[in-house]
């Protein structure tokens, strides 16, 4: 469809039309991060967050609902919406220096929970 579209006699306002149409969909749908001045970045689901230095600094994805903190190129936490079918359920992931998770925080309730594990001390 698209050969015969451009190799028929198809007006160059028509095929310009398309063309801009077709890029503002795979924008709106692909995740490609585009500079913005304002120090964000992302697309229309996730929104990056950088300094003046160019870290890092926080991250926001629409589509699942997380908020994430960033010390340099580490994350420092993680904030996780939910929703069980009657409430919003928040959980914080808290990270060591290498990356993995530490801690889990159920905020719903307050319990911390060892990565893994409930810890003796939360029950």
């Amino acid at each position: 469809m698209l050969r015969t579209f451009f190799y028929e006699k198809v007006s160059l306002l028509k095929q310009s039309i398309c063309m801009l149409l077709s890029a503002v969909l795979i924008w709106t749908t692909c995740p490609v991060r585009a500079a913005d001045p304002t120090g964000q970045i992302g697309n229309i689901s996730t929104v990056y967050k950088y300094n003046e230095k160019g870290f890092l600094l926080s991250g926001i994805n629409l589509q699942n609902g997380s908020t994430t903190k960033y010390i340099g190129n580490k994350i420092d936490y993680t904030f996780h919406l939910g929703i069980d079918g009657k409430e919003v359920m928040e959980t914080k992931y808290n990270y060591d220096d290498q990356g993995r998770i530490a801690r889990i925080t159920d905020c719903t309730t307050g319990r911390y929970i060892q990565y893994g594990a409930i810890t003796e001390a939360d029950t």
